[in-house]
């Protein structure tokens, strides 16, 4: 067995993942990880699937001194040879896409998977059912799910797409039994990969850290002042409520259930809304027609789809608004956002589903909506809820702020992650 002093060297680390497009959470979490490796003394290295393609987001922010390959590009055979060359200790797996190269991986050195998503649990990855309600699915990945996926909609139409989905996830939930360790980002994720088998013991509970630019971003304004002046507002009748998304507008995502929430909201609280939808997606097109029929048939309500922000816009917009909509219909395994949207002392309203329920503590930090009706009616009258009382709000919008700044940052975040892998290593007795 290795001793302790021996796995506290310097490690090589390959990071593995399937763009280094910043799209989403996933994607930001490995620009942090690669530089909180570095920064702790590590090597590290960049493996992708497909290039950093026109998505209006930028790629991660890559030190010149990191080496990176990508299959595409470099083509499979070089790209995994040039990696094999730089021999690795540890290949850190951020759920890619290909079953073939996550076996090639898990053969060339221990891997430690972040499940960033229902890896290997759920035949369409989203945990959702459509039909008859959209409901979160609590099943457990298996050979009954065939029977739900097409009277719940689990996914698409396709009878070659279920069979083709259904094989993968079946083959991802067999290959996490030669993972030395999953790395989860909340308690729901956590309880999700031990009912599907895998020991407690090896499933370690990392929350997404907030980004240090970000802290700083925030830091540099008044976040508690800017509370008291959106609370000042909410005391003024005649003053619209100002409300905010930002993400990917895909279907899962709630967009439609927010805007049609909208004109109860308004007239629960007397007064006109404005939301502002910040980002991009597939369903733009859908919300912006759903957005223009509510405008017409409720005229104190406003909806402004701005697209992807600079990191400055966002900050203002932020700044601007009283509370974030954070309406996913799918169990989140996360939802970085609202505590994003916190260093800015600005609460959400969100369904209680998935991993969101770790940050957002209802009356305290925001408002969560029930989980067994996600539609319109139990989401408007969650905003109302905020809404409706500035003394209520500013406890809440306090709450987000303090909760928010006292977070795990990333140094803390890659410390337990250190653990993690010695302990993982240390399991399978693994030379450096």
């Amino acid at each position: 067995m290795r001793s302790q002093k021996g796995i506290d060297r310097r490690m090589r680390i390959a990071i593995a993942m399937w763009t280094k497009a910043l799209i989403g959470g996933a994607e930001t979490y490995v620009e942090q990880a690669l530089a909180g490796l570095r920064a702790a003394g590590h090597s590290v290295a960049l493996l992708t699937e497909i290039e950093a393609r026109d998505t209006g987001k930028p790629p991660c922010d890559l030190p010149p001194d990191v080496p990176e390959w990508c299959i595409e590009t470099d083509g499979e055979k070089s790209a995994f040879a040039r990696l094999a060359a730089w021999k690795p200790d540890l290949i850190y797996d951020q759920s890619l896409y290909s079953i073939e190269y996550v076996r090639r991986l898990q053969r060339m050195a221990p891997s430690i998977l972040y499940a960033h998503n229902y890896y290997g649990a759920c035949i369409s990855g989203g945990k959702l059912w459509a039909s008859p309600n959209y409901k979160c699915c609590e099943r457990t990945l298996g050979w009954g799910c065939l029977l739900h996926y097409y009277p719940h909609r689990c996914g698409g139409r396709h009878p070659l797409r279920l069979i083709s989905q259904f094989r993968n996830q079946m083959t991802r939930r067999d290959l996490l039994g030669d993972y030395r360790a999953i790395v989860v980002a909340s308690r729901h994720m956590k309880l999700e990969y031990e009912r599907l088998g895998v020991p407690g013991n090896r499933v370690h509970l990392l929350p997404y850290p907030i980004q240090r630019t970000m802290l700083e971003r925030a830091a540099a304004g008044d976040s508690a002042g800017d509370i008291e002046r959106r609370t000042d507002r909410l005391r003024d009748p005649t003053a619209p409520v100002r409300l905010l998304f930002v993400g990917r507008m895909e279907g899962s995502k709630g967009g439609i259930q927010a805007i049609d929430s909208l004109p109860a909201v308004s007239e629960q609280l007397a007064r006109p809304i404005e939301l502002v939808l910040c980002g991009d997606g597939s369903q733009r097109g859908l919300w912006a027609a759903r957005a223009e029929a509510v405008e017409r048939s409720s005229p104190a309500v406003r909806v402004r789809f701005a697209g992807w922000q600079s990191k400055g816009e966002l900050d203002a917009e932020y700044r601007s608004a009283q509370a974030l909509l954070v309406p996913s219909l799918w169990p989140e395994p996360f939802g970085l956002v609202g505590l994003e949207a916190g260093l800015f002392g600005l609460p959400s309203v969100a369904f209680a589903v998935g991993g969101i329920p770790d940050w957002l503590r209802d009356g305290e930090t925001g408002i969560l909506a029930p989980a067994d009706r996600l539609d319109a009616r139990p989401y408007g009258e969650a905003i109302a809820r905020l809404l409706r009382s500035p003394e209520a709000y500013r406890t809440c919008a306090a709450g987000a702020l303090k909760q928010a700044r006292g977070w795990v940052d990333l140094p803390g975040h890659i410390a337990e992650l250190e653990r993690a892998f010695r302990s993982s290593l240390l399991e399978g007795d693994v030379a450096l």
